[in-house]
Protein backbone atom coordinates (compact mmCIF):
# COMPACT_ATOMS: atom_id res chain seq x y z
CA UNK A 1 0.00 0.00 0.00
CA UNK A 2 1.21 3.58 -0.67
CA UNK A 3 1.12 6.02 1.93
CA UNK A 4 -1.51 7.94 1.04
CA UNK A 5 -3.53 4.51 1.85
CA UNK A 6 -1.45 4.00 4.49
CA UNK A 7 -2.73 7.70 6.11
CA UNK A 8 -6.29 6.83 5.18
CA UNK A 9 -6.00 3.43 6.76
CA UNK A 10 -4.97 5.21 10.27
CA UNK A 11 -7.80 8.49 9.92
CA UNK A 12 -9.99 5.34 9.33
CA UNK A 13 -8.54 3.36 12.58
CA UNK A 14 -8.59 6.73 14.33
CA UNK A 15 -12.26 7.66 13.66
CA UNK A 16 -13.93 4.11 14.18
CA UNK A 17 -14.47 3.85 10.18
CA UNK A 18 -12.70 0.87 10.29
CA UNK A 19 -14.21 -0.78 13.06
CA UNK A 20 -17.53 -0.36 11.99
CA UNK A 21 -16.39 -2.15 7.97
CA UNK A 22 -18.21 -5.08 7.58
CA UNK A 23 -17.01 -8.23 8.44
CA UNK A 24 -14.26 -10.84 6.37
CA UNK A 25 -15.96 -13.36 5.02
CA UNK A 26 -14.16 -15.22 7.29
CA UNK A 27 -15.60 -14.26 10.41
CA UNK A 28 -19.19 -12.99 8.46
CA UNK A 29 -22.41 -14.17 10.63
CA UNK A 30 -25.51 -14.83 9.91
CA UNK A 31 -27.89 -11.39 11.43
CA UNK A 32 -30.74 -12.29 13.67
CA UNK A 33 -33.04 -11.00 11.60
CA UNK A 34 -32.23 -13.72 8.69
CA UNK A 35 -31.98 -16.30 11.04
CA UNK A 36 -35.69 -16.17 11.91
CA UNK A 37 -36.11 -15.86 8.43
CA UNK A 38 -34.76 -18.53 7.57
CA UNK A 39 -36.42 -20.51 10.25
CA UNK A 40 -39.86 -19.73 8.96
CA UNK A 41 -38.81 -21.31 5.66
CA UNK A 42 -37.50 -24.61 5.80
CA UNK A 43 -36.38 -25.13 2.38
CA UNK A 44 -34.63 -21.90 2.86
CA UNK A 45 -32.60 -22.71 5.63
CA UNK A 46 -31.45 -25.96 4.20
CA UNK A 47 -30.35 -24.79 0.91
CA UNK A 48 -29.03 -21.49 2.58
CA UNK A 49 -27.03 -24.51 4.74
CA UNK A 50 -25.33 -25.99 1.64
CA UNK A 51 -23.83 -22.56 0.16
CA UNK A 52 -20.02 -22.31 -0.47
CA UNK A 53 -18.41 -19.05 1.24
CA UNK A 54 -18.59 -16.86 -1.42
CA UNK A 55 -22.03 -17.39 -2.12
CA UNK A 56 -22.79 -17.08 1.72
CA UNK A 57 -20.87 -13.92 1.82
CA UNK A 58 -22.65 -12.34 -0.53
CA UNK A 59 -25.61 -12.63 0.80
CA UNK A 60 -24.59 -11.49 4.12
CA UNK A 61 -23.01 -8.69 2.75
CA UNK A 62 -25.92 -7.56 0.86
CA UNK A 63 -28.14 -7.50 3.62
CA UNK A 64 -25.55 -5.62 6.13
CA UNK A 65 -24.88 -3.00 3.17
CA UNK A 66 -28.52 -1.92 3.86
CA UNK A 67 -28.68 1.28 4.95
CA UNK A 68 -32.88 1.99 5.42
CA UNK A 69 -34.21 -1.42 7.83
CA UNK A 70 -37.19 -1.32 5.29
CA UNK A 71 -34.15 -2.08 2.67
CA UNK A 72 -33.07 -4.76 4.99
CA UNK A 73 -36.57 -6.46 5.45
CA UNK A 74 -36.78 -6.40 1.94
CA UNK A 75 -33.85 -7.98 0.73
CA UNK A 76 -34.11 -10.51 3.60
CA UNK A 77 -37.68 -11.75 2.25
CA UNK A 78 -36.01 -11.23 -1.42
CA UNK A 79 -33.50 -14.10 -0.46
CA UNK A 80 -35.44 -16.17 1.56
CA UNK A 81 -37.63 -16.70 -1.63
CA UNK A 82 -34.34 -17.16 -3.60
CA UNK A 83 -32.81 -19.67 -1.44
CA UNK A 84 -36.17 -21.68 -1.04
CA UNK A 85 -36.39 -22.07 -5.03
CA UNK A 86 -32.44 -23.21 -4.85
CA UNK A 87 -31.05 -20.50 -6.76
CA UNK A 88 -28.17 -18.58 -5.56
CA UNK A 89 -26.06 -15.35 -6.83
CA UNK A 90 -22.76 -17.08 -8.16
Amino acid sequence: MRPAGLREVQRARADGRWAAAYDPPSTATVPDDLADALAHNEKAAAFFATLDSRNRFAILHRIADAKKPETRARRIAKFVDMLARREKLY
